[in-house]
């Protein structure tokens, strides 16, 4: 007979966690366990079913495998398909982890195999000993990556803590420069000379201090945040600045702000691109181009636009002679022959130049930039370079990979074909221009053989773009009005696309539904997909309504400016579950049923910026749905131009992130554990009414009409990328019903998962029970709930 007091057994000891949190976070709970055995959803009963909520689940099947042997998944084939081109996870079915082996395969490419001691003896693994009872550690668990490099978790990393000092270096700096501006600005009063020597002195000492102590590796990441950190107090001096305010005192403080760019003049720094330097600071290091000897990679810009080019020349030949190590340069307007002679003389390791728009380079340049045999990247677009002076360049620089865009460039290499018929492969990988024709292709293919870019301007007259075919590396494609179907770009992709990461189509018509079929079926390794000033029509009958092969499933950046329907924006932005960046042009129909629509099938969790121009139907409605639906979500651009959207929406919206809830800590606590323990109730099949149904446990009464709840249940095997999609879905199905007031998810992780934490370091918990709940609400912050087993020996 059973003891009566069996029934009557304490709680057991225990801790939990209850908080707000936004989406972001809960994400990263979710995403903490790969493997959970139940869910569970409630909701109020007088609401819509969120039925599509099974479309989700059903949309990942699992299989079950008998007596697999665990060598095939070292086997390498298995690597490459499974585990480096997906998320594969994997899970040992019905075995004890504190007494039986278990084995496990996370998403990430982490094996992790846990045995009894006999096991991992006999087999002779490599692994530590994990506790599973009281007296001792008798298992073993031994994890190795399946792949070389594991995948980071997709979520947004903190700072590391080298930029994390550097930020603090450049806003010490700038609190130094501060303390100066009221003594600089005292001594201007008396003697102007005296201050910009006692100024000088102080740059040159912090000069030399940080010369000496920063690594020479990290000069360009500190020269980066110099440059916002100086930004930002100049802006700050203007906005102290008032009427009546004294301007020699403005520009004393706004002149030691600015001096703090001298430190930067080491040769230490590799980087220097002026179109990234604020303007006002630019003057510095084009004066003294000379104490930059370390350089590397140098871009000028445009300098003074063509208009003072005999000016600039003696600047910029003082600062070259002193750059023997530098590898790229970039002058725009302003490159003359004494510049290119200069640097054959002086830099021996170069290996791009940009002149564009140097109309002082001309074909007698072309010998000077023949003795800088190791060039790879030579740009003269808009240069008087002529047709010869291209051919010379392409014989006689035997590394040259990219010439930029040049119209003749087809004519130049037809040329070498015709006259210098024993003329070694050329190694461009590049092909841009506006003027080419079939036979330019066929030489391409003969003559290129590492060709993989071509960007062309189609001439019906000219041009039969099947002769692509021939181009066997072509990776990255732009066209430039043609027509899909007239002018064979169907056939094209269909024998080329499968190499193809890159389609860009410009001007291009007869664009429809089974063309964006097409595309998503021949070229699967899409990942940046352009479609500007086209216009998309309909369809009258689908070419396929079973894909294959999964629409666009690897692409991450979409680009499109042009005319199109619904359908069309729905199958693009449904299908890209890895998309990372979406510009829509100021011609596309997005409106609110879009974004639902689409959001209801794909939650977009790797998107981090959504751009679109300008929108007369997109509303605020848009904006949450993406900020709650796309977990990464970094930018939301050109809000403004979304004509629907008042500012006071977007200020309620701003605030409403931002807002933070005055009730105690402890009546918050207390509410959510009374509301959850109702939900569990419900979940557990007891009845509400009553305090019979667990004497340990006493109800509150509040909601004891349970009749108005539904209660949703699945059991099986769900990957913690379900979760995420499940979780994504009741956002979106609660921003669908706004009055909907709450809906709760509650996940029950396995216990059979062979991983060290799964034994709770001998805790109560031996049965990893690490279940969690999330209440979502749309008019306040998500509630996470979750129990933390503590302080119970074995």
């Amino acid at each position: 007979m059973l003891c009566p007091d069996v029934w009557n057994l304490p709680v057991p000891k225990y801790n939990y966690e209850v908080f707000e949190a936004n989406n972001n976070l809960i994400e990263r709970k979710i995403s903490s366990g790969n493997f959970s055995e139940y869910i569970t959803i409630a909701f109020p009963g007088d609401f819509p079913h969120p039925a599509s909520v099974e479309k989700v689940l059903l949309g990942s099947d699992s299989y079950i495998l008998r007596q697999l042997p665990l060598r095939e998944l070292l086997e390498p084939e298995f690597i490459e398909a499974f585990v480096k081109r997906g998320n594969f996870y994997a899970l040992s079915l019905n075995q004890q982890t504190d007494s039986e082996c278990s084995v496990a395969v996370t998403p990430s490419g982490i094996l992790s195999i846990a045995v009894n001691k006999d096991a991992f003896e006999s087999i002779q693994l490599t692994g530590k000993p994990i506790q599973t009872s009281r007296k001792s550690k008798d298992r073993y668990l031994n994890r190795r990556p399946l792949c070389r490099v594991c995948r980071m978790p997709k979520i947004r990393q903190p700072a590391l803590l080298g930029t994390l000092s550097l930020r603090a270096v450049a806003s010490w700096l700038c609190s130094l420069a501060r303390e100066y501006m009221p003594v600089i600005a005292q001594i201007s009063k008396v003697n102007v000379q005296e201050a910009a020597t006692i100024l000088r002195d102080k740059m040159m000492l912090l000069h030399d201090l940080f010369e000496y102590n920063v690594p020479f590796c990290l000069y360009d990441k500190l020269a980066d945040e110099m440059f916002i950190a100086i930004t930002r107090l100049i802006e700050n001096i203007k906005s102290r600045q008032e009427l009546n305010s004294s301007m020699g005192k403005f520009l004393s403080e706004v002149n030691v702000a600015v001096s703090l760019t001298e430190i930067l003049l080491s040769s230490n720094l590799q980087t220097l691109h002026f179109d990234q330097i604020p303007k006002m600071m630019r003057h510095i290091f084009y004066t003294k181009l000379d104490q930059l000897p370390g350089l590397l990679s140098l871009d000028l810009g445009s300098l003074s636009g063509g208009w003072k080019t005999q000016d600039m020349e003696p600047t910029v030949l003082n600062g070259i002679i002193h750059m023997r190590h530098l590898q790229s340069i970039c002058i725009n307007y302003d490159a003359t022959d004494n510049i290119i002679r200069s640097l054959g003389e002086c830099c021996p390791n170069l290996v791009a130049i940009d002149f564009s728009s140097s109309k002082c380079i001309t074909n007698a340049s072309v010998e000077l930039l023949i003795a800088l045999q190791n060039l790879r990247r030579v740009i003269l677009y808009r240069t008087s370079v002529s047709m010869e002076g291209y051919i010379r360049l392409l014989m006689n620089l035997p590394r040259i990979e990219d010439l930029g865009r040049y119209d003749d460039l087809g004519r130049c290499l037809s040329y070498i074909d015709t006259y210098y018929p024993d003329q070694d492969e050329l190694q461009l990988t590049k092909f841009i221009s506006h003027y080419a024709t079939t036979e330019h292709l066929q030489i391409l293919g003969r003559l290129c053989p590492k060709l993989h870019t071509i960007s062309l301007f189609h001439n019906a007259l000219l041009l039969d773009l099947m002769a692509l075919i021939a181009i066997d590396n072509l990776r990255d494609l732009k066209l430039l009005s043609a027509d899909f179907f007239g002018d064979q770009i169907r056939h094209v992709l269909e024998v080329k696309g499968c190499n193809l990461t890159h389609l860009h189509l410009e001007h291009v018509d007869e664009i429809d539904m089974n063309a964006l079929i097409y595309i998503s079926q021949f070229c699967p390794d899409l990942k940046n997909f352009v479609i500007y000033n086209c216009e998309l029509v309909d369809s009258t009958s689908l070419c396929m309504r079973r894909f294959p092969i999964p629409p666009f499933m690897n692409l991450e950046r979409l680009t499109i400016a042009a005319s199109c329907k619904f359908w069309h924006l729905d199958f693009l932005f449904s299908t890209a579950f890895k998309i990372r960046y979406i510009y829509v042009g100021t011609m596309v129909p997005a409106d609110d049923d879009l974004i639902a629509h689409v959001l209801s099938k794909n939650p977009m969790s790797q998107l981090e910026e959504f751009r679109v121009i300008f929108s007369e139907a997109l509303t605020i409605n848009s904006v949450y749905k993406l900020a709650n639906s796309c977990s990464n979500l970094q930018k939301l651009s050109e809000l403004e131009s979304w004509t629907k959207i008042k500012e006071c929406e977007l200020a309620e919206f701003r605030n409403m992130i931002g807002k933070e809830d005055g009730e105690s800590k402890e009546d918050f606590e207390e509410k959510v554990v009374d509301f959850l323990e109702f939900l569990g109730l419900l979940v557990l099949d007891c009845p509400t009414e009553g305090d019979d149904f667990l004497t340990s446990y006493g109800f509150s009464g509040a909601m004891e009409d349970a009749t108005k709840v539904t209660v949703i249940k699945w059991k099986g095997f769900f990957s913690k990328y379900m979760l995420k999609r499940v979780f994504n879905y009741l956002q979106v199905y609660i921003h669908e019903f706004p009055s909907v007031p709450w809906v709760a998810l509650n996940v029950e992780r396995t216990s059979r998962t062979p991983f060290e934490d799964a034994f709770s370091d001998g805790t109560f918990s031996i049965a990893n029970d690490n279940s969690f709940t999330v209440i979502l609400s749309l008019s306040k912050p998500f509630i996470w709930h979750q129990i933390l087993p503590i302080g119970r020996k074995f």
